[in-house]
C-alpha cells in the first residue's frame, strides 16, 4: 500500500491533465475538423475563366454522362491548345531540319560500321 501511495505522490497531476487534454483535443479536431465540404467555392466572373472551366456535373453518374464529360474535356483541351490548326511554316522547317539531323546522326555510324566491316573482309 505504501508503494501505491508513493507512486501516486510522484506522478504529477499537471502532466496527466496535459496529456489527457491533448488527447481529447486531437480526438475532437479529427471528429469535427475541416473537410472538403467546407471549402469555399467561388464562381468565375470573367468570360475567359468561364470558358476554361471543366464541367464536373456528369462525373458522378456512370456510363454515358462520364463519356460525355470526357469528350467535353478533350474538346476543351483541343480548343485551348489549337490542335486543329495547321503548324506554322517555321515550326515545319524546324521539324524537318531536326529530322534530317537525326537521320544523319543515325546513318553516319551505320555507314562507318559497314565500311569497317567491308575493309576487314577485304584484308
Amino acid at each position: 500500500m505504501k508503494r501505491v501511495i508513493s507512486f501516486l505522490q510522484t506522478i504529477r497531476l499537471r502532466q496527466i491533465i496535459t496529456v489527457f487534454l491533448a488527447g481529447i483535443t486531437l480526438w475532437v479536431s479529427s471528429a469535427f475538423g475541416y473537410g472538403g465540404e467546407l471549402q469555399a467555392q467561388a464562381n468565375t466572373q470573367t468570360p475567359a475563366a468561364t470558358s476554361s472551366q471543366v464541367n464536373r456535373s456528369g462525373a458522378e453518374d456512370g456510363g454515358d454522362g462520364l463519356i460525355d464529360t470526357l469528350k467535353s474535356a478533350a474538346d476543351n483541351v483541343r480548343e485551348k491548345l489549337n490542335l486543329d490548326e495547321e503548324l506554322p511554316r517555321s515550326t515545319k522547317e524546324f521539324l524537318d531540319t531536326t529530322k534530317d539531323k537525326a537521320n544523319e546522326a543515325v546513318t553516319a555510324p551505320q555507314q562507318a560500321a559497314k565500311d569497317a566491316a567491308n575493309s576487314a573482309n577485304n584484308r
